[in-house]
């Protein structure tokens, strides 16, 4: 059984669901294909998934290391080259809580662990990845 099924929805949108906990994700296409454009494209949820897997390896290193991250949040964004359509470069940055202090330490382990993520690795080298810190 396979573990993803995406149905086609007409309009552009695709309906992909995981088959094992049923949670699912509609898209739309990407930007100037004439899409409603009212719902993330698969780039966008290319990016996203860096963008979530890195803060979540940040915080289980975090948890692990009972070092205080609530309240950080990371932002990303990209840039596409159009033939073929593909991803040039991801620019992540993690905004750390201004009303906690870390050592100098804690900060250079939680940047190198930001980069340790398996969407991270799995990406194209050809895809220029810049992770920035702001503590």
């Amino acid at each position: 059984m396979a573990l993803f099924k995406s149905e086609y929805l007409g309009d552009l949108q695709v309906t992909c669901t995981n088959t094992v906990s049923g949670a699912s994700i509609t898209t739309d296409a990407f930007l100037g294909y004439q899409n409603k454009g009212d719902l993330l494209n698969p780039i966008d949820l290319c990016v996203a998934s860096l963008c979530c897997c890195s803060l979540s390896m940040v915080g289980t290193y975090a948890d692990n290391h009972e070092i205080d991250i609530d309240g950080a949040y990371s932002e990303c964004d990209y840039e596409v080259a159009v033939n073929p359509k593909r991803i040039t470069k991801i620019t992540l940055t993690f905004v750390m809580p201004k009303d906690k202090e870390y050592s100098d330490k804690e900060k250079m382990m939680l940047e190198k662990v930001a980069v340790s993520c398996g969407v991270h690795h799995s990406l194209s080298h050809d895809i220029e990845q810049v992770f920035h810190f702001s503590w």
